[in-house]
């Protein structure tokens, strides 16, 4: 008797060693590939978590992957793949394929093992989570998914799109004035009026058109007055400079001007027009209704002789005329 219980101490001291070398094997073993499962919720039983373990086992070793619930914080190598199983109550298990604490919460598949057998439990989860990483192994990773073509660029030769054409209207009092310096009048002719213009401009380039409806005005001479109405026209190129709300704009044109010019107490009038050039500066501030100054200058080449018998030439008609006003302008859009 005491010869077969001394026996009996050996077997059992020989199967111990071997399940405690066993259980020292390091998880996951080194070059080995394994797939790391990490259990979630309050509903799991310890039965039940070693169960699925050993028969999610047998499901991954078909595939030769190791199963790894607890790796080592020295493990060898990262798991090919990862799972959560989480389970609130005992009805329903989430499978979730990634790591809830590093990754956040992915959806994944859930099972309905509350009208399942509680021996073919562990099996039906085993099987789905297998079935769960299998589907999520043959989906390409986002890092070897093939990049999406670039756009195409426009070719150089495309043709741009035209630049928005912006329209302006202006309405402003106005002071013409003539100096005297330059037509050998005693004073300087001064008609006060209405200027409109019309500009149309494109980015920084445009053109404008205006009028200046004036009062009539005198040319004072030494011993002659003559009374002079004007009414003239312009066609400028506009060229524009803006800085933020500020803008400033010149312009650079030819003029046309119908004149008269008559004697008082006689009857001989000049009536014409007169042609010539226009440069003009204009300051505005703001974007679609804009207060505005400007100043122009005249220049007509050919002025007219004014005479009188028997005495002769005494003065000649206006050549250069200046301009001021102050108003407001209108832009579309």
């Amino acid at each position: 008797m005491p010869r077969h219980a001394s026996l009996a101490r050996l077997c059992a001291l020989v199967v111990w060693t071997r399940l405690a070398i066993a259980g020292a094997q390091p998880c996951p073993r080194a070059g080995e590939p394994w797939v790391q499962v990490v259990f979630a919720g309050s509903a799991w039983s310890p039965a039940l978590r070693d169960a699925v373990l050993r028969e999610l086992g047998v499901e991954l070793e078909r595939r030769s992957l190791a199963l790894c619930a607890d790796p080592g914080p020295n493990a060898a190598s990262v798991p090919e793949q990862r799972v959560t199983l989480l389970a609130d109550d005992a009805e329903r298990i989430a499978i979730i394929p990634a790591s809830l604490e590093r990754e956040g919460g992915f959806v994944g598949r859930t099972v309905v093992v509350g009208n399942i057998p509680d021996d073919a439990r562990a099996l039906a989860v085993a099987q789905a989570v297998d079935e769960t990483l299998r589907s999520e192994s043959t989906r390409p990773s986002p890092s070897l998914l093939a990049p999406e073509p670039a756009p195409p660029k426009p070719h150089a030769t495309a043709m741009a799109a035209p630049p928005k054409l912006g329209l302006g209207l202006a309405l402003a009092p106005t002071l013409q004035v003539a100096p005297s310096a330059f037509e050998g009048a005693t004073r300087a002719s001064v008609a006060p009026g209405l200027l409109l213009r019309l500009s149309l401009i494109s980015s920084n380039l445009g053109g404008s058109l205006g009028v200046a409806l004036t009062r009539t005005s005198e040319l004072a001479y030494e011993h002659v007055v003559i009374r002079e109405a004007r009414l003239p026209l312009d066609a400028s190129l506009r060229w524009r400079v803006r800085s933020g709300l500020f803008e400033a704009m010149i312009d650079l044109g030819v003029l046309a001007a119908w004149v008269e010019y008559d004697r008082s107490g006689s009857e001989r009038t000049i009536r014409g027009f007169e042609l010539g050039g226009r440069t003009g500066l204009s300051i505005a501030y703001g974007r679609h209704v804009l207060p505005w100054f400007g100043t122009s200058l005249e220049f007509v080449p050919r002025s007219s002789a004014l005479e009188l018998t028997p005495t002769g030439t005494f003065g000649h008609t206006p050549s250069l005329w200046l301009g001021f006003a102050l108003g407001m302008e209108v832009r579309w859009p």
